[in-house]
């Protein structure tokens, strides 16, 4: 589980940096990480 949430995390992070936008990139960090913790 750990490695498909890395994946999904990294490919986000991608999106987001081609876009331009950091703000977003942190949030969907932050989201991946909460969920986690609350699993």
């Amino acid at each position: 589980m750990a490695q498909f949430d890395s994946g999904v995390l990294l490919q986000s992070t991608l999106t987001l940096t081609k876009e331009g936008r950091l703000k977003p990139d942190f949030q969907f960090q932050t989201t991946s990480f909460q969920t986690r913790i609350r699993q």
